[in-house]
């Protein structure tokens, strides 16, 4: 029997390959939930309140709009990514959160961020954690952060 050492760099990452169930297209960075609402497929959608505690993850492609040719594309479960984020600074160790819909995270009350102006965080709504620094923003900016939408 032979046995193979595999030479592995950075962390293990987890990747769905998933289709975008809404009538939008998803960009890189994204945070989507499994749509076990409407289509009940496997489809993803952009975060809502009733989706919340099912979340996929963030999206590393961009994906065409539900039926189109390019619908199909990876999201990240666990592991490093860019996200899109817009709000409070943040340093490394804040909690990212999804929104309803809104297709970007915002900061979340941590013990590294007690004075955050967000409500109290449900665990389900938590998509990542920062991993990077980034001020305030007006808009929406990436940064990298470890996303673990797996519970």
């Amino acid at each position: 029997m032979l046995f193979k050492t595999i030479k592995r760099d950075g962390w293990e990452v987890i990747d769905w390959i998933v289709k975008n169930g809404g009538s939008e297209p998803i960009s890189s960075g994204t945070p989507v939930c499994w749509d076990i609402a409407s289509a009940k497929d496997g489809s993803v959608v952009k975060p809502l309140d009733v989706l919340m505690a099912v979340p996929a993850g963030v999206a590393i492609d961009n994906s065409g709009a539900r039926g189109s040719y390019d619908s199909v594309g990876r999201v990240r479960a666990y592991g490093y990514c860019k996200v899109n984020y817009s709000g409070s600074a943040i340093t490394p160790g804040a909690e990212l959160v999804a929104t309803s819909g809104k297709t970007y995270l915002t900061l979340g009350v941590t013990f590294v961020h007690n004075s955050s102006t967000a409500e109290a965080v449900n665990l389900p709504k938590v998509f990542a954690v920062a991993a990077t620094t980034s001020g305030t923003t007006t808009g929406v900016v990436p940064v990298e952060a470890f996303v673990r939408a797996l519970k």
